[in-house]
């Protein structure tokens, strides 16, 4: 089936959206300028091992981002090549980072790694990553590698002495090392995130001095689920959250989380809340921990993109909440979720459409985008 003219417009301009979406990032470091950039230099080696043979990423033909752990912005592509001997030099601001590598389109082996960079001003030793795989053909120049397993190596004496002559001004003993954790896989990544959610600072000591926002009758409200707003301490462990005093009267409460970008197309990171409904004094009357919201496909026309919802039915309840609590659990954040696209091929002057689903994968996130509604008689 050939896609009318409105649709042969819109899809190519969909598939761009998501392919351009990670904004192109220069972080390149010019030798002695670290003081003055208000930044850190992190420096190492990223190694590309297929079938025993060692080689380099291409960042024009494989994607390459990175971005701040708890931030929903969407993330800085790296342009820059790497060195012949992999080796890169980048400027970051302090931080927790995440550095994510689509190594074999659309989502296979997707490689995803943290690492924190504890002040600015200092130069910091990666170390050098490898990423070993067995040799499969997709793409002129890319990556193709499939299997991929991660290998840490510390070979920080040639390392250092290599940024020794690059840079004369940084004094090596005062060159700091990255911790690196592998957080590709869900059970590794839900362990990492504990650990960071745990190190975070509590903004309350009981429900009842959380701040509640009024949320409207019968209007869409969005917002953002971050670290900014603080972490509680939940009976599962402690979380992001948004709380909100619902209106009087209200049925129902439909929500939508949104996914937001990795820079890897069709695989999306999105937030997948647990909620509390709590009385007048603060009593919880009601907990939704797991399948509060359901994967919702993509559609063309009107265009929109996957996502998770649901509805919390008020009316059936016992007692009729006073506020509402999302947040997320340890279960959650381990349980990877998948929506579908309508697929595609190009053709002159446009896309014709193939009948069969592309699966979009979600990844949990500490953070997200949300939008809630609140209905009433």
């Amino acid at each position: 089936m050939t896609v009318p003219r409105l649709t042969r417009f819109l899809v190519p301009v969909l598939c761009l959206a998501v392919l351009l979406a990670a904004g192109c990032a220069s972080l390149r470091y010019a030798p002695g300028t670290l003081q003055s950039t208000g930044k850190s230099l992190v420096f190492g080696k990223i190694l590309l091992v297929r079938d025993g043979e060692v080689g380099t990423l291409s960042p024009i033909s494989t994607p390459i981002t990175i971005h701040e752990l708890e931030s929903t912005a969407e993330p800085l592509m790296i342009v820059q090549s790497f060195e012949g001997d992999g080796r890169f030099h980048w400027l970051l601001p302090p931080g927790r980072h995440v550095l994510t590598m689509g190594l074999y389109p659309p989502t296979g082996d997707v490689v995803s790694c943290a690492f924190t960079v504890p002040e600015a001003g200092r130069a910091y030793y990666f170390g050098e990553l490898r990423l070993v795989g067995r040799k499969e053909f997709h793409t002129i120049s890319g990556a193709n590698v499939r299997d991929v397993k991660t290998e840490m190596r510390d070979d920080s004496k040639a390392d250092f002495e290599a940024l020794g002559r690059l840079d004369p001004s940084l004094d090596s003993a005062a060159i700091g090392r990255l911790e690196v954790t592998d957080i590709s896989e869900a059970r590794p990544r839900q362990e990492f995130f504990r650990a960071h959610l745990d190190a975070k600072p509590l903004c309350c000591a009981s429900l009842a001095q959380m701040r509640f926002e009024p949320l409207p009758a019968g209007r869409n409200v969005s917002f953002e689920i971050t670290g900014e707003q603080g972490v509680f301490a939940f009976p599962e462990g402690r979380s992001c959250f948004r709380a909100f005093a619902l209106p009087p009267g209200a049925q129902a409460v439909s929500i939508t989380s949104h996914p937001f970008s990795s820079g890897i197309i069709d695989r999306l990171r999105i937030f997948s809340p647990a909620a509390l409904l709590l009385d007048e004094d603060f009593t919880v009357v009601a907990r939704v921990e797991n399948g509060l919201l359901a994967p919702v496909r993509a559609s063309l026309l009107p265009p929109a993109p996957a996502k998770l919802a649901g509805v919390i039915d008020l009316a059936v309840l016992d007692k009729r909440p006073r506020y509402l609590v999302l947040y997320t659990n340890d279960q959650l954040l381990g349980a990877s979720r998948s929506a579908s696209r309508p697929g595609f091929v190009s053709i002159p002057g446009g896309a014709m459409l193939t009948g069969l689903p592309v699966s979009v994968g979600f990844v949990p996130w500490i953070t997200g985008k949300l939008t809630i509604r609140a209905g009433v008689r």
